[in-house]
């Protein structure tokens, strides 16, 4: 996405750049929507894996208010809010 944006990458580029096949690619992901939502969702897990939440919970949560208020600064890509097939859902959980 730092080269262009994601309504122009297609599949065959990432697979490509990636090295695995179409049939590999879809059998973990629903749609490119999803391997975004999944790389957020891991890149989040590890962010949160630099705070101990049971000695420093306050830190952690100040962080992640701190880090939505910058993020929601801009507009919500469509790929948050379609990825997992639930049109309009942000799913911030962890799972």
């Amino acid at each position: 996405m730092s080269e262009k944006p994601l309504s122009k990458v297609t599949l065959n580029e990432i697979i490509n750049n990636c090295g695995v096949n179409r049939k590999t690619f879809y059998y973990h992901f629903e749609d490119i929507y999803a391997l975004l939502k999944w790389m957020l969702e891991q890149e989040a897990i590890e962010v949160l894996k630099n705070f101990n939440l049971l000695v420093n919970p306050e830190k952690a949560i100040a962080f992640v208010i701190d880090y939505l208020l910058l993020v929601l600064q801009y507009p919500i890509p469509n790929v948050l809010l379609h990825a997992g097939g639930k049109q309009g859902s942000l799913d911030l959980s962890l799972s």
